[in-house]
């Protein structure tokens, strides 16, 4: 969550400076030939400007991160827990009684 959180106050910090208004006003713009491709190509380059990448890769860096973090924990888990069983001395079965008082005589 810290990194999603990161990332999106990052983007808070830089939305306010981007213009798409040549694009979207008014909002049927989109709708015409060429202007939604021109409205994400504006952004691109703004945020690039802005951020040093393009907002294709800021997300999938972002899950690829986390899903690193995640495997970094597993095994760091998966060690200690490989760790306490290396360590855990399995209990002995009981002897049968008849055994014991075998032994004893």
């Amino acid at each position: 969550m810290s990194g999603y959180l990161a990332l999106e106050n990052e983007l808070g910090q830089v939305r306010t400076g981007v213009d798409l208004s040549d694009f979207a006003i008014p909002i049927d713009n989109l709708l015409e030939p060429g202007m939604a491709a021109g409205a994400l190509t504006a952004l691109d380059k703004y945020l690039l400007e802005k951020t040093g990448t393009k907002l294709g890769f800021l997300y999938p860096d972002l899950v690829d991160d986390c899903v690193s973090n995640i495997h970094e924990q597993y095994e760091q888990q998966k060690s200690k827990t490989d760790m306490v069983e290396a360590e855990y001395i399995s209990p002995t079965v009981p002897e049968a009684p008849e055994s014991r008082l075998q032994q004893r005589k």
